[in-house]
């Protein structure tokens, strides 16, 4: 029954996303100090007239293209990857301890809500218990009529 609350509640599943972000963050946060690198391509087709150098208009098909790379490499961030990396960690395992805040205090909400249906037949059990140990005689006791032990009487 506790896992089925802990499973079903909806703050429980909300700190399950919130870790799964942070573990997103923290991929994100080791993987910043690798270089980035990318790439384009780019094509133009033009129909139809165009301006001349003369000032005239002039019937003409343009095709143009163009190809780009770039690649960039943080040297020196001011330890800012590093400090980015630590709190990511930190975050994550933030939202692991809510996490289990969170299944402790459903665990005992859980258990504290059976309480009260368990407790009257706790109690008439116990009553039950207690009023038959009354109704019975007992025989000899282990304390004596006079108080002392053994069932011994008289003056020492």
């Amino acid at each position: 029954m506790h896992r089925l609350a802990v499973a079903r509640n909806v703050s429980v599943r909300q700190a399950q996303v919130g870790q799964q972000q942070q573990k997103i963050a923290l991929e994100s946060a080791k993987q910043a100090r690798l270089p980035q690198v990318g790439g384009s391509f780019n094509q133009n087709l033009s129909l139809g007239r165009g301006l001349t150098a003369n000032n005239t208009y002039d019937t003409r098909n343009t095709y143009s293209s163009s190809l780009g790379s770039a690649c960039r490499y943080a040297h020196f961030t001011g330890f800012r990857i590093g400090n980015e990396r630590k709190r990511a960690e930190l975050n994550l395992k933030a939202a692991t301890a809510d996490i289990e805040r969170l299944s402790e205090s459903l665990g005992l909400l859980s258990d504290t809500s059976l309480l009260p249906s368990a407790l009257p037949t706790r109690i008439a059990a116990t009553s039950k218990d207690q009023l038959a140990a009354i109704s019975t005689p007992r025989e000899s006791s282990y304390w004596s009529d006079s108080g002392r032990e053994g069932g011994t009487s008289g003056t020492q």
